[in-house]
């Protein structure tokens, strides 16, 4: 494991009827990508499909048959919808913040930092609760051989840890379970043995999680870089891909 010379702040606004009179369409329905002259912002709004009250049917029934603990499952259905904000920095500008900050603290270091943003995104953030805002280092793994011996196997952050910048991490552990899923599969069906399915599926698993480590740190560093043109040439691209669905399809079709 390395680090990687970045870290993130991040935190939650509620979407209620207060922040919905001020927060525009594109920040309260969607994803978004901000890059400013320095650092970089990132800010997605999570809203429940169902109301775990109502519509959550027989599911706390079958969870606690299968000793789950449906309360602790579904606490955070039960959370009011939010934009998640997550402000990244890194190199010296990272060292003003200190480790041992919570908080409101870190709340206000992200408001300084932003200070001559666009006043509602300065407003996304100040106005978060401070009990949602936490800091997160960025580490990166380091590339494995394939080990194909013994029962046991590893997906996702386990095996190949990565920045969560480019929100690809959990897409990844997602095929990998697939993968895994559908090499069990067959172990089960009788159609492999089990160290045979197991070396099938690392042989997939590891080079695709590890060129997707490369990703999230190139993404990473495009996102503490203080090269201006490089981010220039950056959002002027991102732009493009979103203007053109055709050439962001091609793009993130993966």
């Amino acid at each position: 494991m390395i680090t990687t010379g970045g870290h993130g702040i991040g935190g939650k606004l509620t979407l209620d009827e207060e922040s919905a009179r001020w927060l525009p369409a594109p920040l309260a329905s969607s994803k978004n990508m901000i890059l400013p002259r320095r650092d970089f912002l990132f800010t997605a709004a999570f809203r429940r499909r169902v109301n775990p009250a109502t519509d959550t049917g027989d599911l706390p029934g079958r969870l606690a048959e299968a000793g789950i603990d449906a309360a602790a499952a579904l606490r955070e259905a039960t959370e009011p919808d939010y934009v998640m904000w997550a402000y990244v920095t890194g190199g010296s500008r990272q060292a003003a913040i200190r480790p041992t900050d919570r908080g409101a603290a870190l709340q206000a270091a992200v408001a300084t930092r932003t200070s001559t943003w666009d006043p509602v995104l300065r407003r996304l953030i100040t106005e978060s609760d401070p009990a949602t805002v936490s800091r997160f280092e960025f580490t990166a793994a380091l590339p494995v051989k394939p080990w194909h011996d013994g029962r046991v196997t590893l997906l996702g952050d386990a095996i190949h840890q990565m920045p969560p910048v480019g929100g690809i991490g959990g897409n990844i552990a997602l095929c990998d379970a697939r993968d895994l899923c559908q090499a069990l599969t067959d172990v089960h069906g009788g159609r492999r043995p089990l160290a045979d399915a197991l070396a099938g599926y690392e042989d997939q698993m590891l080079p695709r999680g590890f060129a997707t480590v490369r990703a999230s740190r190139r993404y990473l560093t495009l996102a503490i870089s203080g090269n201006p043109a490089l981010r220039r040439t950056a959002r002027g691209f991102f732009r493009l891909c979103g203007a053109l669905p055709p050439l962001r399809q091609a793009v993130f079709a993966d």
